[in-house]
This record gives structure tokens, C-alpha cells and sequence, in this order.
């Protein structure tokens, strides 16, 4: 899929994403709310440090559940989701946190550190102060720029660095989210890392950038020119503001539909690969079955070539040899045995001598 259908297929996914997503929004609402009532005494506990972590924990786990339950959602609509089971749902919403939050998050910040570094060591040798023109101001107006330039060294790039990461991880979430399914497979936490990458990045540039567009495009600037009043800046701005908060709303959640499309793409491309491995490998054969086929033709040559019997030169004139000395050995023995029985005039036992006597007939005797 090219980058204008997966553009305009995200965008108009997102719709059904948001409309599965208004039952658990309402009730993420009603927490805030509660939360607003009772902000004074968050407000203190924030200021005992063990407090102040357990509720920053507890925040990120409920906001990284909903981010599940919109990646869900938007799997749900393109019809690639089966029913959750509470042990698989919690259990991907802790992955999602520890893996693609946590540890990316701290990653990201090692990473807006070293110009941060870089930042506050040129301005203890005072090398801001020449480089904005800020040699003879006073030091309001460099704490002032000292904060603007602050916001540029930390905000643009950890902007940059996080984007970059949460586009490059798009797939693994949208898996993760996939995993919390009963029946679904357990997919590696780094499936399809960097997978569709460009196509997720272009979109989520174009979903923040897409708000800010249409609240420009639709404000009256001549009206707005012209208004000398409170109601009158009211009456030029409300539409496009409310303009604005619709399609910020809406934008939202085109990153994690975007992240759910690509996903499937993966998912649909690596069966498709094996088809074609398959049907490859049953025309050609595969490797291994290559490799096993010669290993049984070289066994059965060899064992065929150990069963025959072949002529070797040096093997046939060693036989030969100890052929003869063996013979003449039996003819030095027979012959000793002989001239010692004749000089004492005993016979000597030779058992060639008694198995030709014991083949030959018994001779006649007369009484």
C-alpha cells in the first residue's frame, strides 16, 4: 500500500476508532473529574516523594491502558480482534508501559541530555550572552532568553526523538495490543520493529499538523482585524476554535489507528512471503530437503562402494607374500621334525602325517 491510500485509509478509520472508544472516554472523564475535586489533596500528597511516584505510576498505567484499548479499537475495526481475556489485557498493558514508554522514554531523555549538557555549559562560560546580544542586558532579559532558548534545546528535540521512536515501535504496539486477545498469537515484543515507518511518520506529521492548518484557514482575519470588542472576537473565533477541538479530538487518534493498519499490512505481508516460500520451495524443493537428499546419496554410495570387492595392487602382493613365507615356514617345521625323528629313532607326532593315516583303509589280517 502507498502513502496516499494508507493516509486516507487512516483517516477515514479513525471515525469508527473514536465511536468504539466514547464508552471508555466517559468514564476516563468521570476520573478526571474526580480527580479536579479533590486536586488539593493530590496537590499535598505530591509533596511526600513515595506518594508523589505511586501517583505518577498509577497515571501512566491508566493512560497506557487506554492507549491499548484505542490500538484494540482500531484492530477491532479493521476486524483483525477476538474478545480479551482480563490476564492478556493487563498483561499487554504492562508491557506496553515498561517496554514502549518506560524504557523509550528514558532512552529519549539520555538522548535530550547532550544538548541539554551542551547548553548549560556554553552558558556558564557566558558564550549566550555574546551569541544572543545580551552582553549589557540585564538579568531578567537573560533569564529570558536563557528560558526560550531552554525550550528549544529540550522541546524540539525530545519532540523529534519521541516521534521517531513511538513511529519506529508502531507495529510492535499494535502487536502487543493484538496479544491481549484469548485466542491470538504471542507475538515477540519487537515484531515488525520499523516496519511501515515512513508511512506512519507522514501521517502522524500530517495528523498534527492538520489542526492547526484548519484553525488557520478558517479565521476570519478581516473580522478579526476589525473587532474592537470582547463579543466580537467571541463571534469571529468560535466557530473555528470549535473547528479546531473537533479535529484535535479527532487527530488524536490517527496515530494509533495508523499504527493498527500498519500492523495488519505486516501481518498480511509475512503470510504472504510464506505463501510464496512455499509454493517456491514445493516447485524447486527447499534447501534442507536438498541437503538431505545428498546426504543419503553419498551414504548409500558409500556403503554400496564397502560391499564390492576392488582390486588394490599393494593389498594382493602383501597376501601373496605372507602366503608364501607361511608355506615355507611348514616346509622348515615339517623338515626339522623329520631329521630329529630319524636320528633318534622316535617318531615325531605330525598331525598332517595322522589325518592321512586315519583317511586310509584298514589293512587285512589273516589269523
Amino acid at each position: 500500500m502507498n502513502f496516499f491510500p494508507f493516509i486516507f485509509r487512516t483517516f477515514a478509520l479513525t471515525p469508527f476508532v473514536v465511536l468504539r472508544m466514547i464508552p471508555l472516554t466517559m468514564i476516563y472523564a468521570l476520573i478526571a473529574y474526580a480527580a479536579y475535586k479533590i486536586a488539593a489533596v493530590l496537590i499535598l500528597l505530591l509533596l511526600i516523594p513515595i506518594f508523589a511516584i505511586g501517583i505518577f505510576l498509577v497515571m501512566m498505567l491508566i493512560m497506557t491502558f487506554y492507549e491499548v484499548a484505542i490500538l484494540r479499537s482500531a484492530l477491532a475495526s479493521l476486524k483483525r480482534l477476538t474478545g480479551a481475556s482480563p490476564e492478556n489485557l493487563m498483561a499487554a498493558t504492562f508491557r506496553h508501559f515498561f517496554l514502549y514508554r518506560l524504557l523509550l522514554g528514558l532512552f529519549a531523555a539520555c538522548i535530550v541530555a547532550i544538548p541539554l549538557s551542551i547548553y548549560f555549559g556554553l552558558q556558564e562560560i557566558g558564550f549566550l550572552e555574546g551569541l544572543f546580544g545580551l552582553t549589557n542586558a540585564t538579568d531578567a532579559e537573560v533569564n529570558a532568553a536563557f528560558a526560550v532558548g531552554l525550550f528549544f534545546v529540550i522541546g524540539i528535540p525530545w519532540l523529534i526523538v519521541i516521534t521517531v521512536l513511538d513511529t519506529l515501535f508502531a507495529v510492535p504496539m499494535a502487536a502487543n495490543a493484538a496479544s491481549a486477545s484469548a485466542r491470538s498469537p504471542r507475538y515477540d515484543p519487537l515484531f515488525g520493529l520499523g516496519r511501515q515507518f515512513w508511512k506512519v511518520l507522514v501521517t502522524t506529521i500530517v495528523a498534527s499538523i492538520l489542526p492547526s492548518a484548519m484553525l488557520y484557514v478558517m479565521t476570519p482575519l478581516e473580522p478579526l482585524s476589525q473587532a474592537t470588542t470582547p463579543e466580537d472576537f467571541q463571534g469571529a473565533l468560535t466557530l473555528p476554535l470549535i473547528a479546531y477541538l473537533v479535529v484535535s479530538l479527532l487527530c488524536y487518534f490517527v496515530p494509533f489507528a495508523a499504527k493498527s493498519l500498519a500492523f495488519t499490512i505486516t501481518v498480511d505481508e509475512n503470510a504472504r512471503y510464506k505463501e510464496e516460500a512455499q509454493d517456491l520451495a514445493a516447485v524447486f524443493g527447499s534447501a534442507e530437503e536438498d541437503q538431505e537428499n545428498l546426504k543419503s546419496l553419498r551414504q548409500a554410495r558409500s556403503g554400496a562402494a564397502s560391499s564390492v570387492n576392488v582390486y588394490d595392487p599393494k593389498v594382493n602382493e602383501d597376501t601373496y607374500m605372507s602366503g608364501r613365507r607361511e608355506a615355507a615356514s611348514n616346509q622348515s617345521l615339517k623338515a626339522l621334525r623329520q631329521s630329529r625323528g630319524g636320528q633318534s629313532g622316535v617318531s615325531v607326532y605330525d598331525p598332517n602325517e595322522s589325518r592321512r593315516k586315519a583317511s586310509e583303509p584298514p589293512e587285512d589280517t589273516d589269523l
